[in-house]
């Protein structure tokens, strides 16, 4: 049985279902493995400039603060 702190299910209609079961064999990934670089593809998109200031401040060392 999966680790319930760790897993999550979502429930997703037929047809997204489907489009991600065709992406999963072109890409060979299973689904959550696709959903995953998915989503952190997205979310490295929308939280570009966060992701930038956090690399920035961890670049520099604690001494920078």
């Amino acid at each position: 049985m999966p680790d319930i702190s760790k897993y999550r299910s979502i429930a997703l209609p037929l047809d997204t279902y489907n489009k991600l079961s065709k992406i999963c064999q072109e890409e060979h990934r299973g689904m959550g493995k696709q959903m995953t670089k998915f989503i952190d593809d997205y979310y490295k998109t929308i939280f570009k400039e966060e992701e930038e200031t956090k690399n920035e401040l961890t670049s520099k060392g604690v001494g920078s603060l």
